[in-house]
């Protein structure tokens, strides 16, 4: 029975076991922004990824899925990289 319980839940996992998932404290090292900039990213941006809870206590640490993190920079870099030419192609 509880192998059967077992092998639900990780089947069921929201998080593959494989992906590499950071603190916040670590984050704000990465973007090289404050705890507060997360915060308000999390509330403003509806593409900025979405941090996972390691338990179920209102306390239980947050953490981000580098893959995630890393694709949503790409996106918003590609994005200023293309408005940076339309500002060009319109002469602006």
């Amino acid at each position: 029975m509880a192998d059967k319980v077992k092998e639900l839940l990780e089947a069921n996992s929201l998080v593959p076991r494989d992906r590499i998932r950071i603190k916040q404290s670590t984050l704000c090292r990465m973007l090289d922004v404050t705890s507060q900039t997360i915060k308000d990213l999390l509330a403003s941006d509806p593409d900025f990824p979405r941090p996972i809870k390691q338990g179920i206590a209102r306390q239980s640490a947050l953490y981000f899925d580098y893959d995630e993190i890393v694709e949503w920079h790409e996106n918003l870099n590609k994005a200023r990289y293309f408005f940076q030419i339309e500002l060009v192609f319109h002469g602006i």
